[in-house]
This record gives structure tokens, sequence and C-alpha cells, in this order.
């Protein structure tokens, strides 16, 4: 026995108050298994060791973070030879001022502050590595007690709406959750700011949250269809060549101006005899014709004596006069214009498909091992397919899901469906018709990259969209 105080490293006083005994299990080496607890205790605030024959019990509040994961590696690992942990409760280093945050940043993710616990660490790496799957990450977290009510319900909620932002933070402090940013459109927003207008886990949450209007470049370029009216300017003159040669059922009209002729057709009644012996030469010459457009009655005028009776029966021989009187008369009747050699469809109906091809094939969504999440970065892609489809009418595509090498086929062919089915259902929720989407999952079956490296499965594991229609 003995009574007395010794300074300890960490400031205070030591009371011992041993007593020497026999009886000690030769299992264990005491001073060995008592240098272990003492040096746990001296890493706490306050606390207790007791070692009774070959069982150690310790509990207390650590000094600082640094101390709490030092104690729980010391104690869940390989203790001295003998010695049995029967209990060990510890608790971590209490903050003065709890509080947690989240930046998200481009591609760059930075926590800070605290978490209460274990299992709250837990959660919040699950989700980082679910969420934010292609971030670099930065986290300077560390263990501490003295959390608010609600706590870990409100940092998983945190982390899952801080997802759906192109930037911003989600933050704890003073037991209230508030997330601010910019989301990367308006359905994004409301849906973030619908989700914190009720407590969280009994905190109170409020969200600032901003978006960008898309431009209305995509879904207006496709539709310039004036591009047909500035054909018919050009049409008419290259039809001018085209001479009406089936039309020459006009020409009786045209062949009218020899009644002109005064002699002629007055006489023929009273005395036939006479006009074919003396007046047929007088109508003959081309001077005598009133217009240059009818040179050609010369044929006609033989007919005229041998069939006496009436002048316009003999007109059926000017088919050979035609070809001379009728191009100045077929002019006006070009109609040819309908035989525009220019005409193209309009631009829009063949860059619609091509442009939303381009959009749509430039994205492919990755995936974590063995997961079917969206992170957010491959959500802003989606975005982008959105507005391509939906500038694109009825356009239809094929969401094809893809897997690395890792497993069984059967269960590979199972997850890459249901990585197609899951961008499916994001792309119906931003407002494409479910009819004008089809999934399929290819398994392992076509990878663009060997399975062979960490890098080469990662590309693997990813979602193309091709237009089929």
């Amino acid at each position: 026995g003995g009574g007395g105080g010794k300074e300890r490293p960490c400031g205070g006083r030591v009371v011992d108050q041993l007593k020497i005994a026999t009886g000690l299990p030769t299992t264990v080496d005491f001073g060995v298994a008592s240098s272990f607890a003492l040096t746990q205790l001296g890493q706490m605030r306050n606390g207790t060791a007791k070692l009774t024959d070959g069982n150690l019990e310790i509990e207390g509040e650590l000094l600082d973070a640094a101390g709490y994961k030092a104690v729980t590696a010391a104690t869940s690992g390989t203790l001295p030879a003998g010695l049995k942990l029967d209990k060990a409760t510890l608790t971590p280093p209490r903050a003065a001022n709890y509080a947690w945050s989240a930046k998200r940043e481009g591609k760059s993710l930075t926590l800070n502050g605290y978490y209460p616990d274990e299992a709250t660490r837990y959660i919040m790496s699950q989700a980082v590595t679910q969420r934010f799957a292609d971030a670099k990450l930065n986290d300077r977290t560390s263990i501490a007690s003295g959390a608010p009510a609600g706590f870990s319900a409100a940092m998983g909620m945190g982390l899952d709406q801080l997802s759906q932002l192109d930037s911003g933070e989600a933050s704890i402090a003073n037991g209230r959750l508030v997330i601010s940013g910019v989301a990367p459109d308006e359905k994004s927003a409301n849906e973030v700011k619908a989700a914190l207008a009720k407590l969280v886990g009994g905190m109170p949450a409020e969200a600032k949250v901003t978006f960008v209007p898309p431009p209305p470049v995509p879904v207006t370029a496709p539709a310039p269809a004036p591009a047909p009216a500035t054909v018919v300017a050009a049409a008419p003159p290259p039809a001018v060549p085209v001479t009406p040669p089936p039309v020459p059922k006009a020409a009786p009209p045209v062949v009218v101006p020899p009644v002109a002729v005064p002699a002629a057709p007055v006489p023929a009644p009273a005395s036939p005899a006479p006009v074919a012996a003396t007046k047929a030469p007088a109508v003959q010459p081309e001077s005598v014709a009133p217009k240059p457009a009818v040179p050609a009655p010369q044929a006609p005028v033989a007919p005229m004596a041998s069939a006496t009776p009436p002048a316009p029966a003999a007109t059926p021989p000017a088919a050979s006069v035609a070809p001379k009187a009728f191009p100045a008369a077929a002019a006006p009747p070009v109609v040819a214009a309908p035989t525009v050699p220019g005409a193209t469809k309009p631009a829009a109906t063949v860059a619609c498909p091509a442009g939303a091809q381009a959009a749509i094939k430039s994205w492919r969504i990755r995936f974590g091992t063995a997961k079917a999440e969206v992170g957010t970065a491959d959500r802003k892609a989606l975005v982008r397919v959105v507005r391509a489809l939906k500038g694109c009418g009825n356009l239809k595509i094929e969401v094809a899901g893809h897997t690395d090498n890792v497993g069984s086929a059967g269960y590979n062919d199972k997850l890459s469906k249901s990585r197609a089915e899951a961008i499916r259902a994001l792309l119906i929720k931003r407002g494409v018709d479910a009819s004008r989407i089809r999934t399929a999952g290819y398994g392992f079956a076509k990878p663009v990259a060997a399975n062979n490296s960490a890098a080469g499965r990662a590309q693997n594991r990813r979602i193309e969209f091709t237009v089929v229609e």
C-alpha cells in the first residue's frame, strides 16, 4: 500500500493506492498489461482503466481527435499477450461550436467540421462515393461529441441535395441546415427547395438556390423555314429555252390573218374560176402580209385553187408553217416555272437528327463498380441530352448499359440493364416521352478499353446513347 502524488504527462496528479498481493494469473504479464492500460488512459481528459486478472475495462473522454483515433486503434487491434478487453467506452472530444460543411466547386468536393461517431462517418463516406464519384475529395472533418439533434439525417440530406447542384455548399451550424448554390435548371432548383421545405430529422432547413436559364438557341435553331421562298425568284429564266412544240393545236387562230388580204376571200363566191387563174399570184408574195409573224401563207394558196367552196377548209396544211409562226406567240405561256431545278428541302429536317446525334453521342455516363447510381456531373450531361431530344420532335434513342468484367456474365447483364433503366427514368422525369426511349444491357460484351486495369474498367462502366430513328 502507499500514497502520494506524481505529475502525469498530461499535467494531472497520480494518487497511488496499489497494494502488493499474489495470485496473478500466469497467462498475462501484469507489467506489460498495466503499462498498456495507463498509456490509453493518458490520452483522456477524464476516464478509468480497470485491470482485473487478465481482463481490461476502459472508458472516458479523449483529449482530442488524434487521441481518440489512437486509443480506438489500440483497443480494437492486437492486445498484449494474455490480456482481454471486456469493455471500451470511448467518448470523442467535445466541440464548442459544432459545425459541418460540404462545398462543391467544379470537380472538387471539400468537407469541413465534425462528425459525432463512426456510424455517421460511414454514412457520409457512402453518400460521397455514390453521389460524387468523379469528384476530387478533400476531407478535413474530425470526430467530436456535442452534435445537435438530427445531425446525421441533416448531413445525409445536405449531401444528397448538393449533388443536384452545379456548384454550391451544404452546411450545418447553430442547429440549422442551409444549402446554397446554382442548379443546372429550374426544375432541379425547385426540387431542392421542396426537399428542404420541412424539418430534416427535426432540424430546420433552408434552401438558397438559383439557376441559369438555358440558352434558347438549341431549341429555336432547327426551324429556318423561309429557305424555299428564295427559289421562286431564280426559277423563271431557265425555263425560257423550252419551246412548246406540243402546243401546235393553237395554230388555227394564228392563221386568221390571211383574211385581212382584201382581194383573196371576197371575189371567191361570185366567180370561182377567175380566182384560180388570176388572183392566186397576188396573194403569194410575203411582202403583202401586214405582219412579219405570218410570212407563210404561200403553201395554203395552192389548195384554195382546187378546193373551191370554203376557204377555211384549206387551213390544215398550216401545220408545216407552225414552226416559224409560233415562237413569238408562244412566249407568254412560259409556265415551265414549276420545273424549278434548284428546289431543296429545308435544312432543319436534315440537321436536327444529325445535330442531336452529335450532342447525344458526345456524352457517356460513368458508374462506380457494381453501382447504378448517376453522379451529378452526369446529370448535367443528361440535361443536354434532354435539350437535344426536345428540339428534335419524335427522334428516338437507345440507352445502352455496359459493365466491366468483374463478376459473372449474368450478373453484369442485369447490372447494365439496371443502369440503362436508371438513365431512362431520369430522362422521362425531365420531360422526354417514354415511347421515344428504349433500353438495352450488354454486360461486358462490348468493352471500349482493356479490363486489365482500373482505368480501363472505369471506361467500360458506362452508358451510351444511340439515335435509332
